[in-house]
């Protein structure tokens, strides 16, 4: 029972189901913050394009022998055509992003820059899970609250980010300077840190006090994940319980926001 169920996990993990969901559920997450009607194809195009992006960027090729990655396709382009202009622009310009960023353009591509990993990663989720759904309707009625919420997602994920970073520290590309090799992982962990208080202290400004503490609760899983994570340590360390931190929030939210 136990090898069926590493199996499966292994699967979710490897075709990158856990981190489309994690990154639907932000989205979902979003309409729940803001009390409206969740709309379904920027989710399913959410969804469809994370697990085609994700498996680009690990193989740096397209699966046209995978059945997943077919039903992918065909699901972000039927829901395509339903979205509004400017959720289409959204998932287009992201989509882009991840191509520029695996894709030599010209003499080298987005990975090749020191650092930039971390912030187009950051921001494709910020745009996937914020102003995807947001798309649907006018945000012009809540700019204050779009804002703080974008600011502090972009730091959180910056966070989520390093454990994996920190895990394959000693196998990355000599010219993808991520920050646990170029400063090492003690560092790593202590600007991880400093990020999760900003994160904590921007949540204060939120006028809602059920999103602050589940903020909060969320922050310190966060953290955790952070200084247990390792350079030798098993994929599902965050492959699963890393990635499913945003699943943790959403479900807090279903159940506790108001």
């Amino acid at each position: 029972m136990r090898q069926i169920f590493s199996r499966i996990l292994h699967f979710l993990i490897r075709e990158n189901i856990i981190v489309s969901s994690a990154v639907t559920s932000l989205a979902i997450s979003t309409f729940l913050i803001f009390s409206l009607p969740i709309k379904y194809p920027p989710l399913f195009s959410l969804w469809g394009g994370t697990i085609l992006s994700y498996s680009f960027a690990k193989g740096r090729t397209l699966k046209y022998n995978s059945v997943l990655w077919w039903g992918c396709a065909i699901m972000v382009c039927y829901n395509f055509f339903f979205l509004t202009l400017y959720g289409k622009v959204i998932l287009l310009a992201t989509g882009l992003l991840s191509i520029m960023y695996n894709t030599p353009l010209l003499r080298r591509n987005l990975r090749s820059i020191p650092f930039l990993k971390i912030g187009i990663v950051a921001i494709c989720w910020v745009s996937g899970s914020i102003f995807l759904p947001l798309s649907e309707y006018s945000t012009f009625s809540y700019p204050y609250t779009v804002g703080l919420l974008s600011l502090q997602y972009f730091l959180w994920i910056c966070v989520l980010i390093l454990p994996f970073d920190i895990k394959d520290k000693s196998s990355e590309e000599s010219y993808l300077q991520t920050l646990p090799t170029v400063l090492g992982i003690k560092k790593t962990k202590i600007i991880g840190t400093i990020i999760i208080e900003i994160f904590i202290l921007l949540a204060f400004y939120h006028s809602s006090i059920y999103l602050l503490r589940i903020q909060i609760v969320t922050a310190g899983i966060t953290l955790l994940s952070l200084l247990f994570a390792k350079e030798k340590q098993s994929s599902f360390y965050s492959g699963f319980l890393v990635e499913s931190i945003p699943i943790f929030y959403f479900i807090s939210l279903y159940l506790f926001y108001k």
